[in-house]
């Protein structure tokens, strides 16, 4: 299913993204992984923050490709369409390297 079909089942909406929000995620992305990894937090605590940062790095995913996802269930349909991108074999990647990073540190 293409990123257009999901929209058109409600999914996902249109968006026009702009270099200053993809870098503002980005420095999240960036924030959460330090602070993952830094420890001094609970091992829950320190999965949920590396999560976030996978969620935000699909949301970055969506919105280069001119979608977010609709509110209603934003999370699921978010790190689900991350397949539909034309980056996902790459950022999938990315993204388990960067949770087993995090979990090594727990």
């Amino acid at each position: 299913m293409t990123l257009m079909q999901w929209a058109d089942n409600g999914w996902l909406t249109s968006h026009k993204t702009s270099t200053q929000e993809i870098g503002n995620l980005l420095a999240i992305v960036e924030r959460d992984l330090k602070d993952a990894i830094e420890g001094g937090i609970s091992a829950d605590w320190r999965f949920g923050i590396a999560y976030n940062a996978a969620l935000k790095l699909c949301t970055v995913l969506l919105y280069a490709e001119g979608y977010k996802a609709e509110r209603t269930m934003r999370i699921i349909w978010t790190h689900a369409a991350l397949k539909e991108t034309s980056w996902s074999m790459i950022i999938s990647e990315a993204l388990q390297k960067t949770m087993r990073m995090s979990l090594l540190t727990l």
